[in-house]
C-alpha cells in the first residue's frame, strides 16, 4: 500500500519541482512591469483576490515561481482527480494536456503573472471546490466539517477573481440547489452544504460587482495591443506552435482528443441503444469530426482567404461543437462519468456566456478555464470507456510514452524561456548602459520568441508608461524598438 502511495505521489512531486524551476525563468511583462517596481496597491476593481496576487507576486522574486508551481500542480492533479478514471498515470496525462495548450493561452494565462493570478489560480480553486463538494457528500465526522469549512472558504475566495467566474458560480449554484432540493423532496440523499454555499455565492457576487467590476485598475489605460490571432502569421519558434493554434475555437489537439473519446464511446454503446437514439448517435459521430477538421484546416492556415460570413460561422461552429459534445454525452448510459462529462460542457457554456458581449476584445487567457474543463471532459470520457472495459490500456506501454512526451514539452518550454530570460537580462544591462552614457534615445531589443511571452510594444500608449516605470527611465525618453 505504501509503495502504491509513493508511486502515485512521485509524479506529482517531480512535476512540482520541475515546474518550479521552469517558472523561475518566466519574465515579468505587461502589467507585471508596473507592479514589479511598486510597493502596495493603490486601487482595486472588484477582483480583490486577483488584484492582490497580481500586485504582490511580481514584487517577491522567490515566491512567484514557487506559488506558480504549487497552483499549476494542484490544477493538473484536480483535473485528473475530477475525471475519476482508473488510468494509472492519469496525472502525467493531465500534465501533458495542460502543457500542450495553445502557446498563446499559456503565455497569457500561465506565464504572465497578472493573467495567471486572474485565470489559472481561480480555475484551480474551482476544481478543488467541486472535489470538496463531492467529498463532503460521503464524508463523516471531523472530515465532513473540514470539507465544509474548506469548500465555503474557497467558494467565497473564488468569487473575487474574475467576473465571468463569479456569474458562473451564481448560475451553477442555482442549478445544483434545485437538484439537491428535488432530491430531498423525493426522499433521496442530498448534500446540505449547498445551502451555505448559496449564501456565500450571493455575498461574493455583491462584493465583486459593488466595486467597479469590469473596470480597470489605475494602471490600465486604453488597451491598444493586437490580439494573438492578428499576429499568428508572424509566429516564431517551431511548427508545434502552429498545429496547436490559438483561441478556444478550437485548441486542435485537445478538441480532437475529446472528439475521438466521445465518438468511440458512442460507437461502443450504439448496439444497446434504441433505433431512433442509435441514428441520432450516428449523425453525431459524423458531425463531430467534420467540425474539428474545419477548425484544423482554418487555424493551421491563418492566411487562407476567409469571407466575412465565415467569421460568424466560426462562432456558430464553436457553439455547435459544445452542443454536439453535450448531446453525445447525454446519449451515453447513466453513471458518474456521464455526469462529469455533462457538467464539464455545461461549465464551458456558462463560463463563455458572460464573455459574449466582449468577444472582439477578450484575450486568449479567457479561454484557459474552458480548456481546463475540456481536459476534465477527456478524463471522464476515458474513465467511462475503462469502466465498461471497452478500452484496455497497458500502463507499462503508455506510461513511458506519456513521460517522454511530458519531458519533451518541458524541454521545449525550458529552451524557450531560458533564451527569453537571458535576452531580458541583456536588454536591461543595455538600457542602463545607454542611460549612463546620457542618451536621450535608447535602443531596446525585442525579446526573442515573442509568441512565448506577452511582451507589448513599449511605444504603444498602454505599454509606454509601465515600460518606463519598470526600467526607471525618464518620461521624455525616446524608445526605439529593434529586432
Amino acid at each position: 500500500m505504501k509503495a502504491r502511495h509513493w508511486t502515485n505521489s512521485l509524479p506529482i512531486l517531480c512535476f512540482f519541482l520541475v515546474y518550479w524551476a521552469l517558472a523561475s525563468f518566466f519574465p515579468l511583462t505587461g502589467d507585471d512591469w508596473y507592479w514589479g517596481v511598486r510597493s502596495g496597491i493603490s486601487n482595486l476593481n472588484g477582483r480583490y483576490a486577483a488584484n492582490l496576487l497580481a500586485t504582490y507576486l511580481p514584487q517577491i522574486d522567490w515566491l512567484r515561481p514557487l506559488f506558480m508551481a504549487a497552483v499549476m500542480t494542484t490544477l493538473v492533479w484536480a483535473a485528473a482527480k475530477l475525471g475519476s478514471q482508473r488510468f494509472a498515470p492519469k496525472f502525467v496525462l493531465s500534465a501533458v494536456m495542460f502543457l500542450s495548450l495553445s502557446i498563446f493561452i499559456i503565455r497569457q494565462a500561465v506565464v504572465w503573472t497578472a493573467g495567471f493570478s486572474t485565470y489559472c489560480v481561480p480555475t484551480a480553486i474551482l476544481l478543488c471546490v467541486v472535489l470538496l463538494y463531492q467529498k463532503s457528500a460521503t464524508a463523516s465526522g471531523k472530515l465532513k466539517w473540514l470539507c465544509w469549512a474548506a469548500c465555503i472558504t474557497l467558494t467565497l475566495l473564488l468569487q473575487l477573481f474574475v467576473e465571468n467566474l463569479t456569474l458562473y458560480c451564481a448560475a451553477m449554484i442555482v442549478i445544483v440547489l434545485a437538484v439537491e432540493l428535488f432530491n430531498r423532496h423525493k426522499g433521496k440523499p442530498w448534500n446540505a452544504l449547498i445551502l451555505p454555499l448559496a449564501g456565500i455565492v450571493l455575498v461574493g457576487a455583491v462584493l465583486m460587482f459593488s466595486h467597479d467590476a469590469y473596470k480597470s485598475t489605475d494602471n490600465n489605460e486604453a488597451h491598444d495591443m493586437p490580439r494573438a490571432d492578428q499576429i499568428l502569421e508572424n509566429i516564431e519558434g517551431n511548427y508545434f506552435d502552429k498545429i496547436v493554434p490559438d483561441g478556444f475555437a478550437v485548441n486542435t489537439l485537445l478538441n480532437a482528443a475529446a472528439t475521438i473519446l466521445l465518438v468511440f464511446a458512442l460507437c461502443k454503446t450504439m448496439p444497446s441503444m434504441k433505433p431512433k437514439k442509435r441514428r441520432f448517435a450516428t449523425v453525431l459521430s459524423v458531425l463531430l469530426p467534420l467540425v474539428n477538421i474545419y477548425f484544423f484546416v482554418r487555424k493551421t492556415n491563418p492566411q487562407m482567404p476567409r469571407p466575412e460570413i465565415f467569421r460568424l460561422t466560426d462562432g456558430f461552429l464553436a457553439a455547435a461543437f459544445l452542443l454536439l459534445c453535450f448531446v453525445g454525452a447525454w446519449l451515453l448510459p447513466r453513471g458518474r462519468h456521464r455526469i462529469i462529462m455533462l457538467f464539464s460542457i455545461a461549465s464551458i457554456v456558462m463560463l463563455a456566456a458572460p464573455l459574449l458581449p466582449t468577444i472582439p476584445i477578450i484575450g486568449d487567457r479567457c479561454y484557459f478555464t474552458f480548456c481546463a474543463f475540456l481536459i476534465v471532459f477527456c478524463h471522464a470520457a476515458l474513465g467511462f470507456l475503462q469502466e465498461n472495459d471497452w478500452l484496455k490500456i497497458k500502463t507499462s506501454v503508455v506510461a513511458p510514452i506519456l513521460i517522454c512526451t511530458l519531458c519533451g514539452l518541458f524541454t521545449m518550454l525550458f529552451s524557450a524561456y531560458i533564451t527569453i530570460d537571458r535576452a531580458a537580462e541583456a536588454r536591461q544591462v543595455s538600457i542602463q548602459q545607454q542611460l549612463a552614457a546620457g542618451n536621450t534615445t535608447i535602443t531596446v531589443r525585442k525579446l526573442p520568441l515573442t509568441n512565448y511571452v506577452w511582451a507589448p510594444d513599449p511605444n504603444r500608449k498602454y505599454s509606454r508608461g509601465i515600460f518606463i516605470s519598470f526600467y526607471n527611465l525618464p518620461e521624455n525618453i525616446t524608445i526605439k524598438l529593434v529586432k
